[in-house]
This record gives structure tokens, sequence and C-alpha cells, in this order.
């Protein structure tokens, strides 16, 4: 049998924390978020350098809002957004200017419903 003697030279504290978070997109930031605020100790960590540098979540439902508004982010979303005159469809592509799969009006308010 094969062993394996490799040592590591990296040192590391321990860092004692109530949870820990994989991942930082929507859902683990906003996780993290909400657990800090109610008084829990961790560490998020991520594989990416930064943000996104292609566009995401152009709509948001209400509930999520709703989950936003409680940790104080719901102004900042309003800020960023894409006012509501200014989408017209929801489209699903492969990339931003690649093939289109589906499309609906933005808010299920076709022209003739006015």
């Amino acid at each position: 049998m094969a062993t394996n003697n490799v040592t590591s030279n990296i040192k590391s504290d321990i860092t004692d924390v109530d949870f820990l978070i994989v991942g930082l997109g929507p859902a683990g930031g906003s996780l993290g978020c909400f657990l800090a605020q109610n008084g829990l100790k961790g560490l998020m960590i991520t594989n990416r350098p930064g943000h996104a540098d292609t566009p995401r979540a152009h709509i948001i439902n209400m509930a999520a809002l709703d989950c936003l508004r409680d940790i104080g982010l719901d102004k900042d979303c309003y800020e960023v957004g894409t006012p509501n005159e200014l989408m017209a469809h929801t489209t699903w592509s492969s990339t931003l200017a690649g093939e289109e799969y589906a499309r609906i009006w933005a808010w299920g308010n076709p022209p003739q419903s006015k």
C-alpha cells in the first residue's frame, strides 16, 4: 500500500464560528446576512474573486424583496434595479446575446391588456 507523506507548511488559526457558508451567490450571501443580524458569528467563503460581471436576477419576487428589506437591502435593490417601464419582456436565453428560448411580457402586462 502506498502512503502519502505530504506535509503542509501552511499555518492556520482555528476560528470558532456558529456557521459556515460556502458559496456567496444571492442565497448564500443573504443567508449569511440574516444569521449575522440575529447574533450568530459565521464564516462565508467563495471561489469567486468579486461580484458577477454579467447580469443576474432581473426580476425579484415580493417574498425575496421582503427578506432583503429585513436586512436593510431593499433600498439598494431599488437604486440599482431596472425601472418597471424599461422592462417590456422577460426572456430566457443561452447567453445575453445568444439563442432565445422563451419570451413573455414582464409583469403579465401585454399592451392589449391596458
